[in-house]
């Protein structure tokens, strides 16, 4: 069987982190994760995926991302089902973190994106001529 969940977004709010009695660590978070499809003349659909990371990968989390970070998140999709005091049942679908990956370079000190756009017009080719090269000696032999 397969369970396996990777998705890319950015962070809702800074990651909240739980202390257990033991030392353990749990991070949370929710990643907003935009649809690829759209239908014509409607707005843009984003889903609000909630995930757990344990230890040192929700310390990691915590340590290198806030609201609005891009992250890369890998792991597996997990159902809680638990009864209230009423007798209520209630169910919680997260992705269990298993890895975290930086979805975007930082930012510059003057807080610029991380990847610069470039258009056309602003291509220039590299300058270079023939007197650049030299002609290699044909030994017989492929170069590779």
């Amino acid at each position: 069987m397969l369970n396996k969940a990777i998705i890319m977004g950015r962070l809702v709010r800074d990651p909240e982190v739980k202390i257990f009695s033991g030392g353990t660590a749990l991070t949370l978070i929710t990643v907003a994760v935009d649809r690829d499809y759209q239908k014509p003349g409607e707005d843009k659909k984003t889903d609000f995926i909630k995930c757990r990371a344990w230890r040192q990968t929700g310390e990691f989390i915590n340590n290198y991302f806030t609201k609005g970070s891009m992250i890369v998140i890998e792991g597996s999709l997990q159902i809680d089902t638990w009864e209230d005091d009423k007798g209520d049942r209630h169910e919680a679908t997260y992705i269990r973190i298993d890895k975290a990956r930086f979805g975007e370079k930082k930012r510059d000190s003057a807080g610029e994106k991380p990847y610069a756009t470039r258009t056309r017009d602003s291509y220039r080719p590299p300058d270079i001529s023939a007197a650049d090269f030299e002609e290699m000696p044909d030994d017989g032999e492929l170069p590779f």
